[in-house]
């Protein structure tokens, strides 16, 4: 059975600020913490994490086979997991809002099919 990391969540870009000044815009996930407060997962902050594991010993071993990211515009996120070696990557590449009964219905075919 291959090992699969699904995240479904929110995803958008937001201004990134350094030194009380905008510099762009970064790709975000954005998860929800406790009481509901939003943590911004941006693209950087993934790929820190996926290096220090890849640097881990075991890690190649539990690398995940697919990562499914169900979240509007997650292409630059799918991209951060496919550089860290993962071999199949699904994600959004669309300015187009994804839909709660797409996403169950692609998940419901997907998992079905592996």
């Amino acid at each position: 059975k291959p090992r699969v990391l699904h995240i479904c969540c929110h995803g958008g870009y937001r201004l990134k600020t350094g030194h009380q000044k905008s510099t762009g815009q970064e790709f975000c996930l954005a998860f929800e913490k406790n009481h509901g407060c939003v943590d911004f997962f941006d693209v950087n902050r993934l790929r820190s994490i996926l290096s220090m594991q890849d640097k881990k010993e075991k890690s190649r071993e539990q690398k995940p086979d697919l990562v499914v990211v169900s979240a509007c515009n997650s292409f630059e996120a799918g991209r951060v997991f496919r550089d860290a070696g993962v071999p199949y990557v699904i994600a959004v590449h669309s300015g187009s809002k994804v839909l709660d009964d797409a996403c169950k219905a692609f998940s419901k075919t997907l998992y079905q099919s592996l």
